[in-house]
């Protein structure tokens, strides 16, 4: 199943006589570079905005802690946040 190249004499390893090593290998190739870094950005593009979510509360919480804030304002702004 695996084995050296085309027929032994190309410097890299080949699969089903050197499929990976034509235009087609290099496509699906491409398509998974391009797919895993498109799932990489997705996941830590979410990670940001959770945090960013968090902080956002924490410092509402502050302000009505601090009084800069009414019951009704606190409870308006954080349904909004959480939404």
């Amino acid at each position: 199943m695996f084995f050296r190249g085309y027929g032994g004499s190309a410097p890299c390893w080949g699969f089903a006589n050197g499929f990976f090593h034509g235009g087609l290998g290099m496509l699906i190739m491409a398509a998974i570079l391009i797919g895993t870094g498109f799932l990489i950005f997705k996941m830590v593009k979410r990670r940001n905005n959770n945090q960013h979510s968090m902080n956002a509360l924490e410092q509402l919480k502050f302000r009505y802690a601090n009084g800069q804030l009414t019951e009704e304002e606190y409870n308006q702004k954080k349904k909004v946040l959480e939404q």
